[in-house]
């Protein structure tokens, strides 16, 4: 999932189910089998709604209800020094605070990243974590406080979101998409999520032609 130059790339499968369908496991592609999984089914997110594939920008998405439902996805706890992750998402303005990744039992140890909270003048948008530098769209983006990045982020359309150069400490907890530290259960991702990829290596360089491959199939910007 982390090593080498290889993508951790959750893909979406397409399938027809009648009523509603949710995400019990969201494969990893990159071949090292740490998938993101959730065996709760109150927690699931959802695939199919009514009948039919949820898409974002005609594309198939994982659609997480946010505090309505408390949807995650976990995989195994991951490490990252000098770190790229590139995600596809059209995070709802509607819920005021949210995240992407996260995890752990509690908030000393748990991870949040990137930490919105509309109103909220908190400088601290990445919790137990650093980023170096974020990207929305291929473009060079300041997320100064939380409500800086609700406002960035949470735009009710599909975007492509970059962090580079993302440091997680061995004695920190990532492990989960929308996995909000139990005691801060009020943050969790309302929205849609096309693709997720993590390279726990130094991508600054190639990440302009990595944001254009993945616009080029999305169509994003």
């Amino acid at each position: 999932f982390t090593e080498g130059d290889a993508p951790s790339n959750f893909t979406v499968s397409n399938f027809k189910v009648l009523g509603n369908g949710f995400v019990e496991t969201w494969y990893d592609q990159s071949g090292n089998s740490n998938d993101a999984v959730q065996a709760t089914a109150g927690n699931q997110p959802k695939i199919v709604n009514s009948g039919s594939l949820v898409v974002s920008n005609g594309s198939p998405a994982v659609f997480f209800t946010g505090d309505t439902r408390d949807d995650e996805l976990d995989f195994t706890d991951l490490t990252l020094t000098d770190a790229a992750i590139f995600t596809v998402v059209d995070i709802d303005s509607s819920a005021d605070q949210q995240i992407l990744l996260g995890g752990s039992d509690s908030t000393t140890t748990g991870t949040m990243i990137a930490i919105m909270d509309n109103g909220s003048s908190t400088t601290e948008v990445y919790k137990n974590s650093t980023v170096g530098s974020q990207f929305k769209n291929g473009s060079a983006i300041t997320l100064s406080n939380r409500d800086g990045a609700f406002d960035g982020l949470a735009v009710d359309e599909q975007i492509l979101f970059t962090m580079i150069d993302v440091d997680v400490a061995e004695a920190k907890v990532l492990d989960g998409i929308s996995r909000c530290p139990s005691n801060a259960r009020t943050f969790h991702l309302q929205g849609k999520m096309n693709e997720l990829i993590i390279y726990n290596s130094d991508q600054a360089a190639k990440r302009p032609a990595i944001e254009a491959n993945i616009n080029s199939h999305y169509s994003i910007f």
